[in-house]
């Protein structure tokens, strides 16, 4: 096949970070996804015999592989990541002969698909500080994030008793389990900001920050955790092992 064709295509959105804003009900109230583009326009062929029919994309995500006829267009995208996650993405075509081209032939040395998932809460002036509640990633990835990544600030702000309060972190884990905590007293109109990293035996599932306060007093809270698949690869003798049939 590469002796067939001058191979050349660019890529956008392979990896990407998906947003999703949430309010203190565990509503998500906003939502940032991306879309996957893939461009064969500069892909030609190198003699007049040979002439490229169908594009695809398979998504690993669940959903059904895609097709484009290659006489209507030549940019493949696809917008349906949602959640987050590690895929067993792939995308290639076939040509009047019947041959086809793939981008990844197997699983052992592939890099997936990746979608950080990014969840942010923001609260002003409330007595009561709200948990995060960060969903479990998309049950087709092919393993947990690399990492967990808290940011959390919490503003002791104006109110009629001015008075401190301590403020208590709590990573949760998808059994019960505590993954991180840490407390802070925080004076009046003072701030202060939580920074947790979790880069070993990350665990597959929701997880939930809950945040509590020693006192009934006004809060502001700006929080954010990050489930991070930057990194995440299919060498299975360093990060995780992708090896399924293409």
């Amino acid at each position: 096949m590469y002796e067939k064709y001058n191979l050349e295509y660019t890529s956008s959105g392979y990896q990407m970070a998906n947003t999703y804003e949430k309010n203190a009900n565990n509503e998500t109230v906003s939502t940032t996804t991306h879309v996957v583009e893939i461009d064969f326009s500069a892909t030609t062929p190198r003699s007049d015999q040979y002439r490229i029919e169908t594009f695809w994309m398979d998504p690993g995500d669940g959903s059904p592989m895609l097709t484009w006829d290659a006489s209507e267009t030549s940019v493949l995208t696809y917008d349906g990541f949602v959640g987050y996650g590690a895929f067993y993405y792939n995308h290639g075509f076939i040509d009047s002969q019947g041959d086809e081209y793939m981008m990844w032939l197997n699983g052992t040395d592939r890099a997936p698909a990746l979608r950080t998932g990014v969840f942010t809460l923001a609260q002003t002036a409330s007595n009561t500080p709200a948990n995060l509640y960060v969903d479990s990633p998309h049950p087709s990835s092919l393993g947990p994030p690399e990492r967990i990544m808290v940011t959390s600030e919490i503003t002791n702000a104006l109110d009629f008793i001015p008075q401190s309060t301590e403020i208590t972190w709590t990573l949760m884990g998808p059994n019960g389990e505590v993954l991180g905590n840490h407390t802070e007293e925080i004076g009046f109109l003072s701030s202060y900001t939580w920074e947790f990293l979790l880069d070993e035996e990350v665990p597959f599932g929701a997880v939930e920050l809950l945040v509590e306060s020693s006192v009934e007093t006004n809060i502001n809270q700006n929080t954010e955790v990050r489930m991070s698949y930057n990194g995440f690869t299919c060498y299975a003798t360093l990060s995780n092992d992708c090896n399924q049939e293409p």
